[in-house]
């Protein structure tokens, strides 16, 4: 229980008021009026000043001086008396201005008029001083701005920020340190075309349209001003929320919009789309908007890229969607039974489809169709598998697996920091065949140790709760029923299964950064010239034992018959002799082959199908 003062829940409710600048016209509208209408009439009403008026419709003037000037002299040369009261030239004054950005700025007296347009109302907490508020926020983009201390109003209001609960390890902040709420408001009005000339991006077209220009005309028949929006803000509504791309153009909206600070935007974007607006809550505000809670720890220029990567492939996905499985009859056949064939044809398509979708919702079908050799024939072999006793130790394999890669990988890491495959490397539970203990103690002794690894995504093996939590959990489950006497009920083994599961799926998310670095062999290597190289091989991808092949340009050689990871900067990380790929002397058939022993300088690797290849890798020399 928390005891919160008042003064928390107060606030203040500043009124920030801008310039009003105008330009003079005189249209044949206020021709009309001021021939017609009090109290202009008994002046600009006579025929005599027919003509001189009728010669000056459609002229423009720069200042109230020159407009009133150029109408007194023709008051006067048709022979009329021009009033000479403030009121009748303030009347006239403010019948002829027209709003401009770059006009003259108007005055009340002494006092600058404001721009009702333009008046933004801000609500600041109590301890806020608005003074601070208009030198920080406001006069960077209008230095013209002020407050008007007669319109601060105080108010109280239970914040929902009081009530915020962090739900991940994060410094939160406001999201007014992160973003500017925009507040330049445009007021429509109709051209010769009768358009507004401004186009109009409302809630339907929030996430469909790439350009302003697509986008119809704002109508002018809207008397409320809308909020000017541009590419690379952020535009939308409470859990709808959307980036705009920066070639978007110019468009105005009634939805609120957001000016992110220091390019955060696809962040802000995903932060703010993760938080539905509750239905039964109080209706959205400037300042609740402003309040909401943002993750300070996540505000970094690598989960930016994360999350544009994120958002790109989302977008994709919903491309491909929008143009698969239309609507039966969106098409033009008439004929019923040719109708019923197509309708058929796309139930066939929607299975195939299914299909298709199978390994995008499921993390096993990802890592067999996705990653590392290894890893991904075992995850077929777990997702085939029918009985429970089957699927536990296909399950236990996967997981094994799993540590297996990470183990090769972190290996490879801890040798080159070493400056070779030590004999202290080569030892302990090496020398008698690597078991799951082995991988977990080998990744374990990586976190320890580099701390810029050559393959960056790797230093996720150093994160508190990630995947060597998850190995661990798969390790203890399998040396606690794996070695069980006696033959085990089937109800029981379903039960490890269930168990199990979670484990081994919370592995394999929490290592999908694997997919995104495929293990390739070259198989050959040509030189084109000094600085380019042609590379020729097989990439180590997907539970299919026909590799797929690559053909691309290196800037630098590779050996042959080697497995390369892309590292930092896209420089390859060499894993020989931890993997090797090789023709098998017994089935004939090209494997790959994982270590698994050390035998001083013999190495014994091995394969999924439990054959074995030895290497010969000399110890490095002692250093003097």
């Amino acid at each position: 229980m928390r005891l919160l003062p008042n003064e928390e829940f107060a606030y203040r409710r500043v009124v920030i008021d801008r310039p009003l600048r105008t330009r003079f016209e005189l249209t044949e509208e206020n021709v009309r009026r001021l021939t017609t209408e009090a109290p202009f009439r008994n002046v600009f009403g006579r025929e005599t000043l027919a003509e001189s008026l009728g010669l000056l419709t459609g002229s423009s003037w720069a200042t109230r001086n020159k407009a009133l000037g150029v109408l007194r002299a023709a008051v006067r040369n048709g022979g009329e008396t021009w009033p000479t009261t403030a009121g009748f030239q303030n009347a006239v004054s403010r019948l002829l201005r027209v709003p401009d950005p770059d006009g003259e700025i108007q005055k009340n007296g002494r006092e600058i008029e404001a721009d009702p347009a333009l008046s933004e109302s801000v609500d600041l907490p109590a301890h806020r001083n608005p003074e601070d508020h208009l030198r920080d926020e406001v006069r960077p983009r209008h230095p013209d701005a002020w407050i008007d201390p007669s319109k601060i109003r105080t108010g109280y209001e239970i914040s929902l920020t009081h009530f915020f609960v962090a739900h991940i390890n994060s410094d939160f902040d406001s999201l007014r340190r992160f973003a500017r709420l925009e507040t330049v408001k445009v007021t429509l009005s109709g051209d010769e075309t009768g358009g507004s000339g401004w186009r109009h991006l409302n809630i339907q077209d929030l996430h469909d349209v790439d350009s302003a220009a697509a986008l119809t005309e704002a109508p002018e028949s809207r008397t409320a001003p809308m909020t000017l929006c541009r590419g690379g803000d952020l535009v939308g509504w409470p859990g709808n929320w959307r980036l705009l791309p920066p070639n978007f153009g110019e468009a105005v909206t009634s939805m609120f919009v957001l000016h992110p600070i220091e390019g955060r935007g696809r962040l802000l974007c995903e932060w703010l789309n993760s938080r539905p607006e509750n239905p039964h809550s109080v209706r959205m505000t400037h300042r609740k908007l402003m309040d909401i809670q943002v993750p300070v720890d996540l505000l970094d220029d690598e989960i930016e890229n994360c999350i544009e990567a994120v958002q790109e492939s989302r977008r994709k996905i919903q491309a491909a969607a929008s143009n698969t499985l239309p609507n039966v009859f969106s098409g033009n056949q008439t004929d019923i039974r040719r109708l019923r064939d197509e309708i058929r044809s796309a139930a066939s398509e929607a299975g195939l489809v299914a299909d298709l979708m199978r390994p995008v919702e499921d993390p096993v079908g990802r890592a067999e169709w996705t990653y590392p050799f290894h890893i991904a024939s075992l995850a077929r072999r777990y997702r085939i598998s029918t009985h429970p006793a089957e699927q536990k130790d296909g399950l236990l394999k996967l997981g094994e697996g799993i540590a297996r890669v990470l183990g090769i990988l972190a290996l490879s890491e801890l040798i080159a920091d070493q400056g070779g495959f030590t004999a202290a490397l080569r030892g302990g539970q090496l020398r008698t065949g690597a078991t799951f203990g082995t991988w977990t103690t080998i990744i374990s002794r990586f976190a320890d140790g580099p701390a810029a690894p050559r393959l960056p995504d790797l230093a996720r093996l150093c994160d508190v709760g990630g995947i060597r939590d998850a190995l661990a959990a798969i390790k203890r489950l399998r040396n606690s029923t794996h070695h069980s006497h006696g033959v085990r009920a089937t109800h029981e083994i379903e039960k490890d299964v269930e168990t199990l599961e979670p484990h081994v799926i919370s592995a394999i998310t929490t290592a999908n950064w694997l997919a995104a670095n495929p293990w390739d062999w070259v198989e050959r290597c040509e030189y084109l010239d000094e600085s380019s190289y042609r590379i020729v091989g097989l990439t180590l991808r997907g539970s299919h034992p026909s590799w797929e092949p690559f053909d691309r340009l290196s800037t630098s050689p590779l050996r042959p018959n080697r497995i390369y990871v892309n590292g930092a900067g896209g420089n390859p990380v060499d894993l020989w002799p931890l993997a090797v790929v090789s023709l098998c002397s017994r089935c004939h058939t090209r494997e790959l082959f994982l270590l698994n022993q050390c035998q001083d300088e013999t190495l014994i690797l091995r394969s999924l199908e439990e054959h074995e290849l030895e290497v010969t890798y000399p110890l490095p020399m002692p250093h003097e």
